[in-house]
């Protein structure tokens, strides 16, 4: 039998209940401790000394490209610097870019790929001007875990030295069920591999975080927001852990290490803030050019720094670059937050919450261009097979030989063998033959074995039974005319469905006759044995999402099978299943158009939707320029959906799907929410165009008039402004020349502007310097 413990380990996913608690528990603790990182005047900064500190920081997350201009995300803006520190031209965002906290350049800095919070992640393109604008085509593509289709949603990216791009999926706390993985992908969108999991086990992480990866895309660091629990005095607290996970010659990466301090430690049971390596909240990760790693232990108060390997036993912690103690509760664990952590090649670190850029005294930077980069083999994505297993009919002695025919389109590289009780071993290197001990007692005796490849893939799982008797005798085990063990060559239950109750098909053979089943979920809790069915009624396991079945059947003298899974969905809006009979439907639906009116006086609009499938269309779904999605809906060509709220451009993302859930590709259109219909004329066909900004070149006061220039087709009605800390005003009624407050104190300030009109089009953005000189 499959063990409970392989099946319900790091390979299953919290409920939808368990991760809503945890997302709730954990921004409650966020805010409960920024807030309380705020209200202490007499807090106390200590810096290590290889470093000055400059005040005023902005930037949450963010990276260099390949020529050493580093992005880092403030508010509405990315900021930027060359490789020499020297600040360049802020870009600002889109206003349809939503929660916004990472940025990620390609090498050449032509792509930077923006986070959204609860939304996939967007591409802004670099244009002929050096200006940036969103790519309204470019998406991530869903990708597939453990069966399950999943949308990327995280709000950490990172890219390495080829240009693809690592998601910390799930690190935005969603409310609902999410695959916690790293995801990477090529620059097209097209997804690669992902690894890790929901879990407590060392490669596994209860909320993952950040993620950061080395240039050469071989190494792959993620940090945890609390291992287990936040609170010294709870017994199940542990410091939270940054994982390493590396490269393998299948083209996927496996758990290393844990890098950060673990355990027992200073005469506690774990470890505390002082303790050395230690991360409490690893919220934020970053590596210079050197790659030294940079942690925020944001309980603690705290940034580390790693010094990194190719060699995982090598990477080590070098010390603690910054402390920012909250005398209020010295001498606890909380000290003053900082969530953000963003690093140039350098080593230069921004510290978003504390408003510090941490400068080393020693500054190094590569010499430019960086050396070329072979590429990476792809993932490996073929399971090795167990062709048979070979033991000794009878025996006298409890340790035999099993030899093992297994190939791979690589190579099998690890197996693992289990008795009749269905408890695996460790996994161990590959041999043709080895030397396995049956359970205690004579009688008939099991052993299964699986293997799997480099990348990870698992083969199945083969069954053998051998006799153990005092005399090497067959001891009665079976009776003369039975000489093999029954076969599963084949078990099917419904891709999606809406309850729990399925009819699962089974495929099995057997020299004298299969004469029982029984069934277990991914509990791995088997049912009773019962007569065989080759379709027989099974209930999944509690709650909606991804579900397992596995099957296992034995003959008249006992002898028992291999064990086959199959995988399904409880959905409660999944389709009706199509009528059984045929080869199963593996061909997705296309979407060619999705079609909105241009413009709309109403916030409920209908949209037009064309679509064909080889089975047929079943249901559809629809977003908005959030990017989350509503539930799926019976498929009609004509379906309502209710606009955000809020006149101004909208846009609008619709899906398909099947009975057997197979989705189409993503497609969305614009309409224009208007407050009144235009009136006959002119159609407004174009974005207005803000052509200038003008402000006064010096000033001894901070309120100041903006001087504007700016067309559009049907007429400018709006305009809004940011000052250097790039935080937008709201929008006002459009003018030649309107009053702008500068920010507090003397010297150089900046002024944004945009302005928009009545069908909410929105221009480019221009900026003007002034300098206040009292």
């Amino acid at each position: 039998m499959l063990p409970a413990s392989h099946l319900a380990g790091s390979s299953t996913n919290p409920p939808a209940t368990v991760v809503r608690a945890l997302s709730t528990f954990l921004l409650a603790l966020v805010v409960s401790l920024v807030g309380a990182a705020t209200s202490h005047a007499a807090d106390t900064l200590t810096t290590d000394s290889g470093y000055t500190v400059e005040t005023g920081a902005c930037g949450q997350l963010g990276q260099s490209d390949q020529n050493g201009v580093y992005y880092t995300m403030c508010g509405a803006a990315i900021r930027r610097w060359d490789i020499n520190g020297t600040r360049l031209a802020d870009i600002t965002l889109p206003s349809s870019l939503l929660n916004a906290r990472d940025v990620a350049p390609s090498p050449d800095g032509a792509y930077l790929y923006v986070s959204q919070g609860t939304a996939s992640p967007a591409r802004l393109n670099r244009q002929a001007n050096g200006s940036y604008t969103l790519d309204a085509t470019w998406r991530l593509a869903q990708f597939t875990y453990w069966n399950t289709k999943w949308t990327p949603i995280g709000w950490a990216l990172q890219t390495d030295g080829r240009g693809d791009i690592y998601v910390s999926n799930g690190s935005y706390w969603t409310g609902a069920a999410v695959q916690t993985s790293i995801a990477k992908y090529h620059p097209d969108g097209s997804f690669v591999t992902a690894f890790g999991d929901y879990g407590t086990e060392p490669g596994n992480w209860i909320v993952n975080m950040d993620v950061t990866v080395s240039r050469d895309g071989r190494r792959v660091y993620v940090g945890e927001n609390c291992g287990t629990a936040c609170d010294y005095a709870d017994p199940n607290y542990s410091a939270s852990r940054v994982t390493r996970y590396d490269f393998n010659a299948g083209g996927t990466y496996r758990f290393s290490r844990i890098i950060s301090a673990q355990g027992p430690m200073d005469g506690n049971k774990f470890p505390r803030c002082t303790s050395a390596g230690a991360t409490h909240s690893s919220y934020s990760l970053a590596m210079d050019y050197a790659e030294n790693l940079y942690v925020t232990s944001t309980t603690c108060g705290m940034i580390q720094m790693f010094d990194t390997d190719e060699d995982p036993a090598k990477d080590v912690f070098v010390k603690t670059v910054a402390t920012y103690a909250d005398p209020a509760t010295a001498s606890g664990i909380v000290g003053v937050k900082n969530h953000y952590l963003s690093v140039d090649w350098a080593g230069r670190i921004t510290a978003h919450e504390w408003t510090r850029r941490f400068i080393p005294k020693t500054i190094k930077v590569p010499t430019l261009p960086l050396p070329a980069l072979a590429p990476l083999p792809e993932p490996d994505t073929t399971a090795p097979v167990v062709s048979a297993i070979t033991l000794p009919a009878t025996t006298s002695k409890q340790t035999v030989d099993v030899t093992i025919a297994a190939t791979d389109d690589v190579a099998v590289t690890e197996m693992q063998l289990a008795r009749e009780d269905g408890t695996w071993g460790p996994w161990q290197p590959f041999a043709k033959t080895v030397a396995y001990a049956l359970s205690d007692g004579y009688g008939a005796k099991g052993v299964y074995v699986r293997v799997r490849d480099m990348a990870g893939n698992e083969s199945n799982a083969v069954y053998k039974t051998v006799s153990y008797a005092a005399d090497g005798g067959d001891g009665g085990a079976a009776p003369v005319g039975d000489k093999a063990d029954p076969v599963v060559s084949a078990v099917s239950v419904p891709v999606l469905t809406a309850t729990r109750d399925v009819s699962v098909t089974i495929t099995a053979t057997d020299d004298t006759g299969v004469t029982l089943l029984r069934l277990a979920n991914e509990d791995g809790n088997w049912s009773a044995w019962k007569t065989f069915a080759a379709v027989t009624p099974w209930q999944l396991s509690a709650g909606n999402g991804a579900k397992a079945v596995y099957v296992q059947v034995r003959d008249g003298a006992g002898r028992e099978s291999n064990t086959m899974m199959a995988r399904s969905s409880v959905q409660p809006d999944a389709p009706a299943q199509p009528p059984a009979g045929g080869a199963p439907d593996a061909t997705p639906p296309v979407l060619s158009k999705l079609e909105l009116p241009a413009e709309t006086t109403a916030q409920t609009i209908t949209a037009n939707l064309t679509a064909t499938d080889d089975v047929g269309v079943a249901q559809v779904r629809f977003a908005n320029e959030d990017g989350t999605w509503a539930g799926w809906q019976t498929w009609a060509a004509s379906k309502q959906w209710k606009l955000t709220d809020g006149y101004g451009a909208k846009l609008v993302y619709a899906q398909v799907r099947d009975a057997v859930g197979n989705e189409s590709a993503v497609l969305n259109a614009r309409t224009s929410f208007a407050k009144t219909a235009q009136a006959a004329g002119p159609t407004d066909a174009a974005d207005p165009a803000l052509t200038s900004v003008t402000l006064p070149a010096t000033t001894a006061v901070r309120g100041i008039t903006v001087t504007l220039a700016a067309t559009d087709d049907i007429g400018v009605t709006q305009v809004r402004f940011a000052n250097e800390d790039g935080e937008w005003g709201a929008w006002q009624t459009y003018a030649t020349g309107v009053t702008q407050q500068l920010t507090a104190g003397t010297g150089f300030k900046v002024v944004y502007a945009q302005v928009r009109d009545a069908a909410g089009r929105e221009s480019n953005v221009l900026f003007a310097r002034t300098q206040v000189t009292a």
